[in-house]
Order: structure tokens, then C-alpha cells, then sequence
């Protein structure tokens, strides 16, 4: 899967509730996954606000996320990306 994002309002603004362990926070943005870099490349040259990401950069803004929450984060995205390509 490819994956881009959307920043909400600038790249050092949070959202949620701090990490329990750690204290970090998730950055405030979209998220989309995609099933080629074609697809993902057609979208973002259609919606210029969105950017690619790869799934280290996107684990990096994620970080108010334990592991396990930010992977079954990243299965519920490629299901919708699934979900939405039946459409």
C-alpha cells in the first residue's frame, strides 16, 4: 500500500490525548491509502494540499499511538482503501 497526507492546520499541530508511556502526541492530519503509486500520484496531483508519505513518516506522526494501535490504524485504512475501490 502507498499512503499520503493532509496536514489540518500546519505541521506541529496535535491531536488527542498524549502517549501514556512516552507523553508524545499524534500530529493533526488525514491519512489515505492506496493501492499503487499511480493511483496515489493521480490523487495528489487532483488534491495539491495532500502529500506522499511512506509508512515510517507516517508511524512518525502517529506517535501518541502505541504500536498495536497504530497498526490496526494502518489495517483499518487499507481496508477502507479496499472498501472504497469496490465503489
Amino acid at each position: 500500500m502507498k499512503y499520503a497526507i493532509r496536514y489540518w492546520s500546519g505541521k506541529s499541530t496535535t491531536t488527542g490525548e498524549p502517549n501514556k508511556r512516552t507523553g508524545r502526541m499524534n500530529i493533526a492530519i488525514d491519512e489515505k491509502a492506496f493501492f499503487s503509486t499511480d493511483e496515489r500520484k493521480k490523487y495528489i496531483a487532483k488534491h495539491p494540499e495532500w502529500e506522499k508519505v511512506n509508512l515510517k513518516k507516517l508511524r512518525s506522526l502517529n506517535l501518541g499511538d502505541s504500536f498495536e494501535e497504530f497498526t490496526k490504524y494502518i489495517d483499518y485504512l487499507n481496508f477502507k482503501a479496499d472498501y472504497e475501490k469496490e465503489d
